[in-house]
């Protein structure tokens, strides 16, 4: 399978530095979100595998299966954050994050149709 990456809404961050009368000023972060579906993620691609064989019986029909999901092992983007640093001495930076898919797993069944 493979298609065009989801739709998704960025992060919006706001930094605003707050100072007391009294004490040293701090920075304070406001996230929101940005517009709408507006970013997409890159592209999707994953591969599913699977394995049967049956057995007649005389009770029936059993069926030993193996499967082993995103076979490739591709590594899909699923989700996207942006984290922020903040430094007296360096400043603010930015710095983008992107979990990904779960990575391939391998299964196994059997079936008992009576």
């Amino acid at each position: 399978m493979r298609h065009t990456g989801w739709p998704y809404t960025p992060d919006r961050l706001e930094i605003d530095t707050i100072a007391p009368a009294s004490a040293s000023p701090f920075v304070w972060v406001t996230r929101s979100a940005g517009p709408l579906f507006s970013q997409r993620a890159q592209p999707y691609q994953r591969v599913d595998a699977r394995w049967t064989r049956f057995f007649d019986t005389h009770s029936g029909r059993v069926a030993l299966f193996v499967d082993v999901y995103n076979l490739l092992n591709n590594s899909n983007q699923r989700e996207t954050s942006t984290n922020v640093f903040i430094n007296r001495t360096l400043g603010v930076s930015y710095s983008g994050q992107s979990k990904v898919s779960l990575p391939r797993i391998p299964s196994f069944g059997i079936n008992w149709e009576f």
